[in-house]
């Protein structure tokens, strides 16, 4: 979402920007030609002026026609924003003035109009600052039989209200900057009051150009001549100002995401909980499993995932309740079996216990009773025959007599190894 939303910014941006260079070009080759217009329409209302016949009777002959050559003079400066007319010979002497609210007196017009050539076509001079305030001439030479015999310069207060201003560059859009300036550069003004406007070292006509202004950050600006005058029209746009669509389009989709993107969280915290909670309690029956619970999970009705694994799980653990059910009985079945066999086994221990008695009593009482009976015999025969005997007879009695010693500790030795007498004695 941030990566479209930065993409289509850049778009935006580079698209108001293009846009606004375009307009910019635009607007200014417009501004350009509706002043020449005006000028043009100025200096043609100027030519009629200047070649009336009383002007031309006038500067034939200066002692006749002076009435109606002020006349007209003074028509000329009925205009809303012509200050003062004066009328030349061919010589540039001045013979007539005609000055609103006698404004000549508190402006020195002469200084400038030694500067002015007043043999040239009809012209609109430069912008000059006087007293605080902008003037400039229209000059139309008085032609006779091809040869000028005299000069009309009128002069005109450039001057224009903020409000008129500020309507037309909310017409123009984007908070257009509109200039107005000499083409040396000697003065610009935005028709308001002079400017410390600065043309730049790569000003091109009928193509914008960027410049940074340390103070007020970047602008794109356009440059056209204004065409019968020596004057240059400036456009200007702050950058800010032209980015500010794009700007409003970052905004709303900064909005729009984080909006979008709470629904997203929404959404998916919804349905987290929806499977959280299942395999929650998954986890649990998985749990209660070793504590013996085999109670079968909830959610085995979903057509969803979580639906086959609870169905797995509760097969599952129906699977391991048989389990545990039978390995109980075996265990049970065993206990059983254990028991059988300790019983068996004691018994089997009674019985032999109990042979081996019978044996050891069998032992110690017969074949014991046999062996004394035979020794008696032995030493029955030994004293029967006593020293008469032979000495090979008597040693074959000896020997005889240890055997059957020998006989009866081996009948006692085996008597007690299968029937220890302590065991009668201390059970």
């Amino acid at each position: 979402m941030i990566l479209f939303s930065w993409i289509s910014y850049q778009g935006v941006k580079n698209a108001a920007i293009h846009t606004g260079k375009e307009r910019l070009v635009s607007l200014t080759s417009q501004l350009g030609s509706m002043f020449s217009q005006s000028m043009s329409t100025l200096s043609n209302t100027t030519r009629i002026r200047a070649n009336h016949a009383s002007i031309i009777r006038f500067l034939a002959d200066t002692n006749y026609y002076r009435d109606s050559a002020m006349h007209i003079l003074e028509g000329i400066s009925q205009d809303s924003t012509s200050v003062l007319v004066d009328l030349f010979n061919a010589d540039d002497q001045l013979l007539l003035r005609s000055s609103r609210r006698l404004i000549h007196e508190r402006v020195n017009f002469d200084s400038i109009t030694d500067q002015l050539s007043l043999k040239a076509d009809t012209s609109v001079g430069n912008i000059y600052l006087l007293s605080d305030s902008m003037y400039y001439p229209v000059i139309q030479p008085v032609w006779v039989n091809q040869r000028v015999v005299g000069s009309l310069v009128r002069w005109r207060l450039l001057y224009t209200t903020p409000q008129t201003i500020e309507q037309l560059s909310q017409l123009m859009g984007t908070k257009a900057a509109l200039y107005i300036g000499n083409g040396d550069g000697s003065l610009w003004t935005d028709l308001v009051k002079p400017v410390g406007y600065h043309m730049p070292d790569s000003m091109q006509f009928n193509e914008p150009i960027e410049y940074r202004n340390p103070e007020r950050g970047k602008f794109f600006a356009a440059y056209n001549r204004i065409q019968n005058t020596p004057w240059l029209v400036s456009l200007e746009f702050s950058q800010q100002n032209l980015l500010d669509p794009a700007n409003r389009f970052l905004q709303w989709m900064i909005i729009g995401g984080l909006i979008l993107l709470g629904i997203g969280i929404l959404l998916a915290w919804i349905m987290s909980r929806n499977i959280i909670r299942p395999l929650n309690r998954l986890t649990e029956a998985a749990s209660g499993i070793a504590h013996g619970n085999y109670i079968p999970t909830e959610g085995a009705d979903r057509r969803d995932e979580v639906g086959k694994l609870a169905r797995a799980f509760n097969s599952m653990l129906e699977q391991v309740r048989e389990a545990r059910q039978g390995l109980e009985q075996k265990v049970v079945e065993s206990g059983e079996m254990n028991e059988q066999l300790r019983n068996l086994t004691a018994h089997l221990q009674n019985i032999r216990e109990e042979e081996r008695i019978h044996i050891a009593r069998e032992m110690h009482d017969e074949l014991g009773q046999v062996l004394t009976a035979f020794k008696m015999d032995i030493s029955w025969l030994q004293k029967r025959l006593g020293e008469s005997a032979e000495e090979p007879t008597r040693e074959k009695l000896a020997e005889m007599s240890k055997l059957v010693d020998d006989a009866v500790i081996f009948v006692r030795k085996v008597a007690s190894e299968l029937r220890p007498s302590v065991l009668d004695d201390f059970g």
